[in-house]
Formats: structure tokens, sequence, C-alpha cells
């Protein structure tokens, strides 16, 4: 445990002296250290020399898995100029989802071989948005590759009077395009459901 740890479990017993302390889940690194002996009962998962427990979390009960979006967004386009909407449309598609019961995973349509978080490769994106329940985009390249692998798409176009996000959609009839004027949660909830 290091010397922080130790000293925040060592003041949780100094405070809670009165009442009964059980620690479960946890790694006990020296078994005879204060942090540890302090517990009436610590069910350890390592380093006690006993064999290993499965951790807590394996066996926590769980609900129903909510489904997973994938937000993907545009971040730039600078040949629109003045029409330029990417920066509030962006934040108001990062936020909208929080407050919703569903997993959310950024994703970027352009492959890099220097970042581990990013795909390499076009058939590595392609392999992460099908996996999602929905893709929710600002970017030409969410929408088609998120359509290509029969994933839904809730596309938003971040480009005031529309730009290539709406002239995809309308090319492969998706009706899931908010422009970004009338970009609202109400609107995005209606897609969602």
């Amino acid at each position: 445990m290091r010397s922080g740890v130790r000293t925040q479990v060592a003041a949780l017993h100094a405070r809670f002296k009165a009442c009964r302390r059980l620690a479960a889940g946890v790694s006990v690194v020296d078994p005879a250290d204060a942090a540890a002996t302090g517990f009436h009962t610590a069910v350890a998962r390592d380093g006690t020399g006993a064999p290993a427990r499965p951790d807590v979390a394996a066996d926590a009960p769980a609900g129903p898995l909510p489904p997973v979006a994938g937000v993907v967004p545009s971040h730039g386009q600078g040949e629109y100029g003045e029409r330029r909407r990417h920066a509030e449309v962006n934040a108001r598609i990062t936020g909208w989802p929080a407050g919703k019961d569903r997993a959310r995973v950024p994703a970027e349509t352009q492959p890099a071989t220097d970042d581990w978080r990013l795909c390499a490769t076009a058939e590595q994106f392609l392999a992460l948005v099908a996996r999602f329940d929905v893709v929710v985009t600002t970017r030409l390249h969410g929408l088609v590759l998120g359509l290509r692998t029969g994933t839904p798409v809730l596309a938003v176009d971040p480009v005031a009077g529309g730009a290539e996000v709406s002239a995809q959609a309308r090319a492969v009839g998706r009706p899931a395009l908010v422009a970004e004027d009338a970009l609202t949660a109400r609107l995005l909830d209606h897609w969602w459901e």
C-alpha cells in the first residue's frame, strides 16, 4: 500500500475506532501493516499468502446492460469559414448522452498508428463501430461508416445551412439528420427513440 493510502486508512481506523471495520476485495501487500490489521476482518484478493480470491466485482449483481453510443465528432473543416458551428454542436452532442443511461465511447475516424487509443486502420474503425448500438456524429465519415456496418446513425450537421453531412444523409436516404440550428436535446431524444 502506498504511504499516502496507508495514512488515509490509518485515519479511517482512528476516526471510526468504535465501529466494526471490514475490508472486502482489497490488496494486502503487508498483512502486518497497521492499515491491514486495523480492520476487524479483511477479505483480501491477494498479498496475504492465502490463495487468491476473485475480486468482489466479479460476482457483484448487475442490472440490464444499457446501449452503447459511439460519439464521432468532427473537429475542423476550416473551409466552411463563418458557417462552422463545430465547437458548439460537438459540445451539445457530447453533453447530451451524459444524462442518459447509455455507455458513451468517443471514436475518431482518422487512423493513427502512434496513439494506442485510436484505430490504426479503416477496418479497425469499422470493427469498433459495428459493436455500437448507435453512432452520434457530426462527421461525414461517422455517418457513412456507421451506416456501412449497419449501425443506426444520428447525424448532426455542424455547418450552418448544411454541408457534406446533410448532403450524404440525403443521398443515402437517412432521415435521422439534425441541422445545427434545430439541435435540441428533445430532438436528439426523439431520434434516439
